[in-house]
């Protein structure tokens, strides 16, 4: 009788235990084909595609045409450039022409002053005004074109230029600066306007190389 309470107890003993390890233990629910499919099909995130990067565009260098190594300054305007000196050039003639693109407009003030490598210079149709002394004591300068838009030779423009024979002016001259062909050697002057137009161009004083020279009339260069 006692064995048989016994084995009874022992018996829902491990009943109850059998039951508590089953609510321990979590449900487990089997994984369906669906869901298995889902998660294999699914793409992985990717990244926006980003174009490679480029460097920032530069602009070409701007053409520069006439003698290298003279310097200038921008017009106010910022339309054309004033050839302000003979720099780091070492030519013996020198062609100016543009600078940065533009046009090359004036020469400024004792631009070639003392230059005496000089023996010559092309001066553009562009430029409209020469400067103070801008060719003073140039002593190598023998023959200069002045271009149709200058008006005015100016003050000392070509004084000390010892080797100066010869210079072709613009009819629409209007005035010769004082002391502006000083102790030059002038020969000949070529003068685009008539004779009527010749004498109504001012003379300023100091400038009696002119009485030596020949004056032709009507040249056409």
């Amino acid at each position: 009788m006692k064995l048989r309470k016994i084995a009874v107890m022992l018996l829902a003993i491990v009943l109850m235990v059998g039951m508590c390890a089953a609510c321990g233990e979590p449900e487990y629910e089997p994984e369906t084909d669906t869901q298995a499919a889902t998660v294999m099909d699914t793409p992985a995130p990717t990244e926006p595609a980003t174009e490679p990067a480029t460097e920032a565009a530069t602009e070409p260098p701007v053409p520069t045409t006439g003698s290298e190594g003279l310097t200038y300054t921008l017009n106010s305007d910022g339309r054309g450039y004033t050839c302000t000196g003979i720099g780091t050039c070492t030519e013996t003639e020198i062609v100016l022409d543009t600078y940065n693109g533009k046009p090359v407009t004036a020469i400024g003030y004792e631009a070639f002053r003392g230059c005496s490598q000089m023996t010559s210079i092309s001066i553009p149709s562009t430029v409209n005004r020469i400067e103070q002394s801008a060719f003073r004591d140039c002593t190598g300068l023998t023959s200069v074109v002045i271009p149709k838009r200058v008006t005015e030779i100016a003050v000392q423009l070509f004084e000390g230029c010892t080797s100066l024979t010869s210079l072709t002016l613009p009819r629409n001259l209007k005035v010769i600066r004082i002391e502006a062909l000083y102790n030059t050697r002038l020969m000949d002057i070529y003068f685009a306007g008539t004779e009527a137009q010749w004498a109504a161009v001012t003379v300023e004083e100091a400038n009696h190389e002119l009485d030596f020279a020949t004056v032709h009339y009507e040249y056409q260069d």
